[in-house]
Parts: C-alpha cells; sequence; structure tokens
C-alpha cells in the first residue's frame, strides 16, 4: 500500500491553549504600555527594565527574557541604531529626539507572550516617525496574513508587500533587517518555524486554525546590515541609521487572524 505523505504545518493550540497564550499575552500589553509611560528624558533603560518586571510579576507571571542565555533583562531596550536585543543599563539614560525600541516577553502558567513596539522619547523626526509607522503596518500586514490554508511564506512575502507599500506611500527606501525575523511560539519562546520578513509566497509549513507565530519586522533608513557588539547581544545597523521593531503573537481562528497580546484597552 502507498502511504500518504502527511501535509506539514505551523504547530497549532487548541481554543483554550490559546485563551491561555493570550492570558500571558495581555501580561507583556501592560508591561509595555507601563515602559512607554515611564520613557521619559533622563530615565535609564534599566529603570524601564524594572517598571517592566514589576508589572509581568504584580500579575503572577515571570519573565521570560530574563536568564534567557544569559540575558540579565526583562526587556531588550534598543536605541536609534540598536535594532534588536539593547540590554537596560544604568548608564543609558535616554534623551528627546531618542527612537526607543521595546521588545517584551512573559510566561503564566507555562505559555509565552512576545510583542514589541518602537516610539519616541518626545519629538522625533517625520523620517524616524514614518520608519516606525512603516514596521508597524508590515506587521498588520503580516498578521493579515494569518489565515487557514496559507503558507508560511505567505506571511513573509505581506510582510515585504507591506514594507513596499509603506516606502511608495512616504516616498523613500527602508532596509529589511537581513537575518532577523519571527518564529513559533508556546510552551516556549523561540520555536519554529522560522519567519523571514520578506520572501516569495506559497513555500514552507501551512498555516491551519490555531497556528501560532511571533510576527516581527524590523526596518532601518538605510542598510539591511547589523552587527553584533561586544556584549554579544546588542545588533546594531552597520551605517549608524535608526531602526524600529513591531511585534505581536498571532494565532490563525476560524475567525481570522487573533492577536494574542493585545495591549490595555484605549492603549497601542
Amino acid at each position: 500500500m502507498v502511504g500518504l505523505r502527511k501535509r506539514k504545518v505551523v504547530p497549532f493550540r487548541t481554543a483554550g491553549e490559546l485563551d491561555a497564550m493570550a492570558a500571558a499575552g495581555a501580561v507583556v500589553g501592560a508591561a509595555l504600555v507601563a515602559v512607554r509611560k515611564a520613557a521619559v528624558p533622563g530615565v535609564s533603560t534599566l529603570e524601564l527594565d524594572r517598571i517592566a518586571e514589576q508589572t509581568i510579576r504584580d500579575a503572577g507571571a515571570v519573565p521570560s527574557f530574563l536568564g534567557y542565555h544569559g540575558f540579565t533583562g526583562s526587556i531588550c531596550a534598543s536605541v536609534n541604531d540598536r535594532v534588536v536585543h539593547g540590554i537596560p543599563a544604568a548608564g543609558e539614560l535616554l534623551a528627546a529626539g531618542d527612537l526607543v525600541s521595546i521588545d517584551c516577553g512573559a510566561i503564566l502558567d507555562g505559555w509565552h507572550g512576545d510583542s514589541a513596539w518602537t516610539f519616541g522619547v518626545g519629538e522625533i523626526t517625520e523620517a524616524e516617525q514614518q520608519l516606525s509607522e512603516a514596521t508597524e503596518l508590515s506587521m498588520w500586514a503580516g498578521i493579515e496574513a494569518m489565515v487557514d490554508g496559507n503558507r508560511l511564506t505567505d506571511v513573509s512575502y505581506a510582510i515585504e508587500q507591506g514594507t513596499r507599500a509603506a516606502e511608495a506611500e512616504h516616498g523613500r527606501a527602508y532596509g529589511i533587517v537581513d537575518g532577523y525575523g519571527g518564529h513559533g511560539i508556546g510552551r516556549e519562546m523561540h520555536m519554529d518555524p522560522f519567519l523571514a520578513n520578506e520572501g516569495a509566497p506559497g513555500k514552507g509549513p501551512y498555516l491551519t486554525i490555531g497556528s501560532v507565530l511571533a510576527i516581527e519586522p524590523m526596518l532601518t533608513l538605510g542598510t539591511t546590515d547589523t552587527r553584533v557588539l561586544d556584549d554579544d547581544w546588542t545588533v546594531v545597523t552597520t551605517d549608524g541609521s535608526k531602526a524600529a521593531h513591531w511585534e505581536h503573537t498571532v494565532a490563525v481562528t476560524a475567525d481570522g487572524p487573533r492577536v494574542l497580546t493585545p495591549r490595555p484597552a484605549g492603549e497601542f
């Protein structure tokens, strides 16, 4: 008898498990909002880290970044040309005009939530504001592709097309950071598959009801190339251009994409 080849799918969760992930994600959303409210000139990124950790622990959750492969923070605080994985530090004080990307994760009842956003400290330039907007729009384009029957690279393609649409609207080019992207998530923070932020559609495992991915485009005002600093964590642009990073944890449902890392009501 000829065997049937099983169709590969992005790992999926039950409806109850998605609710549990959304509870973890809500903790992350609350921590991000608390950090943003505290991000004023003169505040250190370490102070922001402590606010995030306290918010997470007060909710009965655990910071998933803290101690991860030796990482010392509860958030990644990446300022200006830092793309991702910036280590919070007492000596790094925010200044007016800084562009700040905060990535945060929490574990609640064994389930992970992971989300990021970029914002300015006070007034930022139009180019920097549009960079953050373009990154967010790219994320939402990817989220819209999280539907039953699509394939992994359909999401990648949608993210890239979101970037190209923002370029056309803003009249400027953006660098899609090379080598970094989204990922599966569930009982672990980083799981297969890797989700690229660009590429041809129609490839990779299929999305099915309950499939979950962390969707996280990273764009720059210049290069697509990065390097890692001597701390073995902080990723910076090679040309010093500003960078932005947006992320949501998202599930496929029968009713369309479901964001599992919601912000508190009225916050965005």
